[in-house]
């Protein structure tokens, strides 16, 4: 990616761009044989759209009643294979 590109991605001008290239921002920048800069788009993509930590959906089984307590495993069944992990057991009923 050009310099431009580069600029225009981030909303900022190219002097801006030069500027982050002489404090370190970008790490995969090569020079073309005309000394003009060029950017890793992998790079780029992840400073616009950084990765975050992995979700976990966790799965809360109850039951209002003991006699539902039948019903307690069944729910916990069912958030596991919605993927829920961990699932936790309401522990009044859990048996």
């Amino acid at each position: 990616m050009t310099i431009g590109e580069i600029a225009g991605s981030f909303g900022v001008c190219v002097a801006t761009v030069r500027r982050w290239c002489k404090n370190g921002k970008f790490s995969r920048v090569i020079r073309t044989i005309k000394n003009q800069r060029r950017f890793d788009p992998d790079e780029v993509h992840e400073m616009l759209h950084p990765t975050r930590g992995k979700r976990i959906m966790v799965g809360y089984a109850r039951v209002s009643s003991y006699d539902q307590r039948s019903d307690l495993t069944a729910q916990a069944e069912r958030l596991s294979q919605y993927g829920c992990q961990p699932v936790i057991k309401d522990p009044v009923f859990d048996t």
